[in-house]
């Protein structure tokens, strides 16, 4: 059949990707080291120096060139940290999520209200997960990358964390009802994934 033409083609396709992989690199096994490849520690010392030292130059020459950047800057936080802001939100099984930031959240807090309350001026907000706390208990830099609940119950959900920001994640599984991480769950180490609900025992895996 025609489904199982196109799942045999895919296989092919992912076999001959693989060989090419792995040919490639055999290829540029000699390739020259990579001088700046110790920037991939983003939280070591000598990093986080580099990172300093090219700042400092940079806010150097906003600062003593333009005399409005630091106007721009404070408007700007402003704005982005403002309490009064529309608080943007999805809906999952009657309620409203919602990742919040501000001044005294600087990692953010994930919570939730319903919709009659959202209506309001100071709608009643639950925290389900303070990320501030998480990083501080933890002694990591954790930055939000998104959650991933299953459906239709909402109740299991994935949670993507970031150290610093990079581009790879760590996903652990946490309980919606009991607003923690799941014990013996879901926990994928640090890498570049995707990651998808089967049901509610499996997922599916993509990663580096």
């Amino acid at each position: 059949t025609m489904k199982h033409l196109l799942l045999n083609h895919f296989k092919l396709t992912i076999l001959f990707l693989s060989i090419t992989s792995c040919a490639s690199l055999k290829k540029n096994s000699n390739v020259e080291h990579d001088p700046y490849l110790w920037l991939e520690e983003i939280e070591s010392p000598k990093s986080l120096e580099f990172v300093k030292n090219e700042n400092e130059k940079t806010f150097n020459v906003l600062i003593k060139n333009d005399p409005k950047f630091m106007d721009l800057e404070t408007e700007i936080r402003n704005i982005l940290l403002a309490k009064d802001r529309v608080p943007w939100v999805y809906q999952m099984k009657g309620k409203l999520y919602n990742f919040w930031k501000d001044e005294a959240n600087p990692r953010g807090l994930w919570r939730r209200t319903d919709l009659k309350s959202y209506k309001t001026d100071k709608p009643n907000w639950e925290i389900i997960l303070n990320l501030d706390e998480i990083a501080k208990n933890e002694h990591e830099n954790w930055v939000w990358k998104g959650s991933n609940c299953f459906p239709p119950k909402f109740e299991k959900c994935l949670i993507y964390l970031s150290r610093g920001g990079k581009d790879a994640n760590v996903t652990r599984e946490f309980n919606l009802n009991s607003q923690t991480f799941v014990k013996d769950g879901f926990n994928i180490p640090e890498a570049k994934s995707t990651t998808s609900w089967l049901n509610d025992d499996a997922i599916y895996l993509g990663t580096d």
